[in-house]
Formats: structure tokens, sequence, C-alpha cells
């Protein structure tokens, strides 16, 4: 999951309870990219989004 908290963007992991959070105001096209460099992924199902910490992964 996407979210805004505080003027950041925090992404979810829909495995667990990690987060992944960006700088205030920084947007997620800049936080997406760092995220993915921190081993986080995402998967597409159906039109859901889902988002995996790179402890536990993309739930299948």
């Amino acid at each position: 999951m996407i979210d805004r908290q505080f003027g950041r963007v925090v992404i979810c992991c829909d495995s667990c309870d990690e987060t992944f959070e960006g700088e205030r105001g920084e947007e997620f096209d800049s936080v997406w990219p760092a995220a993915k460099r921190a081993g986080w992924r995402t998967r597409k199902i159906a039109d859901e989004w889902l988002h995996g910490c790179p402890f536990h992964g993309v739930p299948k």
C-alpha cells in the first residue's frame, strides 16, 4: 500500500508491518526508485498493486 503521512510518501509491505518512508515533501517518483534499490518489489494482481519488503517479498 502507498500512503501519505505528514507530508511523506510511505510504502507499506502487504506481507508484514514493514514500511519505507520518503523524505518530507519528496514525491512518489523519487521515493519508489529508492525503495527498489533497498529491495522492495511490487506485483499487480487484477487491478491491485501489492508491495513487498526485502524481508517478506510480495504476497502471491
